[in-house]
């Protein structure tokens, strides 16, 4: 591994109080609350069925990158020079390949892919911006001084190309019940790893998939043709979500994994559940709206 200490510490030659306030929200917004805005959006405004997909592609992509950082066993940056800006859970933790990274990389390509798909106009706008998130989010790391450029580069490429062949692999799966499958290997893992995100993993994606498969069957939700009410769908229902996981991100972090599990749960049966059957029995959420299913 090359680790090259000199990039960090010429790029933290720019620090500020401001600087450095800005690259920590980023690191945190780039993580799952950009995830679970992503997702609220499409499943809500856009293709249910594609936010599921993309949402187990993710997370199946953060189980590889763990493989991956147990495998390598790269240490994280430790010149004194470099100052560590993101917490010292950090140094317990493996470097490459960056995380985060490959999450911004992720929700890139899964905004690029569904704009592709897509019949918007004016693309490019979204892709411009996609490139722009994945790019902020690897230099973010860098600034933090918690990764190497090359735990950068990794992250991001391997975010792109892992986010892009599992979602094109499992839409091929016509039953949503064959989902569920995707469960059983994280809950054996949970047995023997003993993990604070891999339990708030597991719990925000068993909600997802058994809430996506009851919502279809039961409420059925549709998508609002008028623009201004997708707007207000998310501009009312996306907050309290974003709220609970601020509660268990600043609040009960670390506290004990079950916090971890069932919080994100309630954030997950909330974005597929809660919120759909709002929308489907509130007036002014469903008029004038079409099903897309």
């Amino acid at each position: 591994m090359l680790q090259n200490n000199e990039i960090i510490i010429f790029i933290q030659g720019f620090r500020s109080e401001v600087l450095d306030g800005f690259f920590i929200a980023v690191s945190f917004i780039l993580d799952a609350p950009m995830l679970m805005l992503l997702f609220a959006i499409i499943y809500w405004c856009v293709d249910k069925k594609y936010s599921v997909v993309f949402v187990i592609s993710f997370f199946i992509g953060s189980i590889l990158n763990g493989l991956v950082k147990i495998i390598v066993q790269a240490p994280r940056p430790g010149d004194p020079q470099i100052a560590i800006l993101y917490g010292d859970s950090t140094k317990e933790t493996y470097s490459f390949p960056s995380g985060h990274s490959q999450y911004a990389s992720s929700l890139a390509a899964g905004i690029s892919l569904r704009t592709y798909k897509s019949n918007m106009k004016q693309k490019w706008v979204l892709y411009s911006g996609s490139v722009f998130i994945a790019l902020l989010g690897g230099f973010a790391r860098l600034y933090l001084g918690v990764h190497y450029l090359e735990d950068v580069i990794a992250g991001l490429v391997m975010g792109v190309v892992i986010i892009l062949i599992l979602i094109w692999a499992i839409s091929k799966i016509n039953n949503e019940l064959w989902f569920i499958i995707f469960l059983i290997p994280l809950y054996i893992i949970m047995i023997f790893q003993h993990d604070h995100s891999l339990y708030g993993f597991v719990g925000i994606l068993t909600a997802i998939i058994a809430g996506f498969i009851i919502e279809k069957r039961y409420i059925n939700m549709q998508y609002a043709k008028s623009r201004k009410i997708s707007i207000m769908r998310v501009i009312c229902g996306f907050p309290p979500a974003l709220g609970l996981y601020s509660i268990r991100y600043f609040l009960l972090a670390n506290v004990h994994i079950a916090i971890d599990y069932f919080i994100m749960f309630a954030i997950g049966a909330y974005l597929v559940l809660l919120m759909p059957l709002v929308f489907a029995k509130l007036k002014y959420f469903s008029e004038t709206a079409i099903s897309m299913e």
